[in-house]
């Protein structure tokens, strides 16, 4: 209500060309997307197998043209990592619980 009191009525004449240029343009886009939305609605099935065919023959492209060497040459799967335990433990206290972590890494891993 106190919208309807504090703002005042702008009228289209009072916008610059740009604000009107980009109104205009937005009403194209929303014509398009209405009249393909409209489309796809009435259609279903055809829709489905363009998208499907489409997925398919971007996932081709992507897979001929996207470069295949993210893996140097001189990889050789090892993983690498460290652990961190209090201030406070004793060398016996940090050794028993790197041998349970690597009984649990080795369970999990099913190697070694």
């Amino acid at each position: 209500m106190m919208c309807s009191r504090l703002l005042r009525v702008e009228r289209p004449e009072d916008h610059g060309r740009l604000y009107r240029a980009s109104e205009s343009v937005f009403a194209w886009v929303l014509r398009l997307y209405e009249t393909s939305l409209t489309w796809v609605l009435r259609y279903p099935a055809p829709m489905r197998w363009r998208l499907l065919l489409i997925t398919i023959g971007v996932n081709v492209y992507l897979l001929i043209i996207v470069p295949k060497g993210f893996f140097p040459q001189q990889d050789t799967g090892r993983l690498a990592g460290g652990i961190q335990g209090a201030q406070d433990s004793s060398f016996n206290a940090m050794k028993q619980r790197m041998t349970r972590f690597v009984d649990i890494v080795k369970r999990r891993s099913g190697s070694c």
